[in-house]
């Protein structure tokens, strides 16, 4: 049932929900998609059937937005969490992007990806992510690689500008104790295997072993572990 009501979802996305024939024969399913979709006890295909019949306009923005943003929790299944992050993108409104930030310490980095994705196309998010960058809700190292660079290429000037001074300074601090952090470790039996790993996970992006690439070369970094 659910899915068929699905079908008819464009239709009233494209006139005003009160004032559609199907209205009536689509409330009680949309009663029945509410509740079904905080059941956890439900299949998560059923769960995510259910979120069609959000924000067509049938029920109360406030509400459907709340129960979106409940939905980004560990305890949610990530593709589930994958759609509930769509949604709320779809409105917009800058609340929605600084809720995701309230619930960032407790984001996976798949769903942390997911949301910066969603954010790096609105420019007045953007501005929210700066923010959040500059007060510390959240690190340069939160953000992959690829948004990173993203970030200090998009916006106005003075955007860039910024983008790039807040993360240089996060990197910046966030390489520096990795880098002290190695140093304490030197004293202790090295272990090779264990070692690949966190270079592949700390170090890659920017430096190469073994001569099997041309990669950029940081003098700063150079010189401590150097010295």
């Amino acid at each position: 049932q659910l899915q068929l009501a699905a079908c008819f979802t464009n239709a009233l996305r494209e006139h005003p929900a009160s004032q559609h024939p199907l209205r009536e024969q689509l409330e009680p399913l949309y009663e029945q998609a509410k509740r079904l979709i905080n059941d956890t006890n439900r299949p998560e295909s059923h769960r995510k059937a259910a979120l069609n019949l959000l924000g067509i306009g049938i029920g109360a923005k406030k509400e459907e937005k709340q129960m979106l943003l409940d939905l980004v929790s560990p305890q949610t299944p990530f593709a589930l969490q994958q759609d509930a992050i769509e949604r709320l993108s779809r409105w917009g409104d800058t609340s929605t992007c600084v809720a995701f930030f309230d619930r960032w310490a407790s984001m996976s980095d798949s769903v942390r990806s997911q949301c910066v994705g969603q954010i790096l196309q609105r420019r007045n998010w953007i501005e929210i992510l700066l923010d959040a960058l500059e007060q510390g809700t959240i690190q340069a190292a939160d953000l992959s690689p690829a948004a990173r660079q993203q970030l200090t290429q998009t916006g106005s000037r003075s955007m860039r500008v910024r983008a790039n001074r807040l993360v240089a300074t996060n990197e910046s601090l966030g390489k520096r104790e990795l880098i002290n952090y190695y140093r304490d470790q030197m004293g202790n039996r090295g272990d090779r295997t264990r070692g690949a790993k966190l270079f592949q996970q700390h170090c890659a992006v920017c430096h190469v072993a073994n001569d099997q690439a041309t990669a950029v070369r940081s003098e700063e970094h150079t010189s401590e572990l150097q010295s």
